[in-house]
């Protein structure tokens, strides 16, 4: 200011502005960090979009693999399906191999059990009877 003039601006005017222009500053920075968190948003929602796209791709090769693998899994699992129907019947003959079986051992031992048991009792007699009396 020249030296003869007077001051016309109130003394709080310049602090004022300084608060002014500090406001101004703020608001250019969050209008600057409000354009980049946008940028950022939209770079994700590209990135989003181009992973749907993908699992999509990838859903549709899958469903193609198994409809192609369907006809060998569903021959596969006749297959075994058959085996398995052989086992099962193999089985069912064998509970009836097991019954003959045992009921022939049990014949045979009601057959020769007795003659066992009786010349067991011969033998153990004649020990007894060699054997000097106490």
């Amino acid at each position: 200011m020249p030296s003869g003039a007077v001051d016309t601006k109130p003394r709080g005017e310049p602090m004022l502005e300084q608060k002014v222009n500090a406001l101004k500053t703020m608001v250019g920075l969050l209008l600057v960090g409000i354009v980049g968190l946008v940028g950022i948003d939209i770079a994700l929602l590209e990135k989003v979009s181009r992973n749907q796209a993908t699992l999509g791709q990838m859903r549709t090769e899958t469903r193609g693999a198994l409809e192609q693998r369907a006809p060998e899994l569903s021959a596969r699992l006749d297959r075994f399906e058959r085996r398995m129907d052989v086992v099962e019947a193999e089985m069912n003959g064998l509970d009836g191999k097991i019954q003959v079986a045992g009921d022939k051992f049990v014949k045979r031992m009601e057959h020769e059990l007795p003659g066992v048991l009786d010349r067991y009792i011969e033998v153990k007699a004649r020990e007894l009877a060699r054997a000097p009396q106490r």
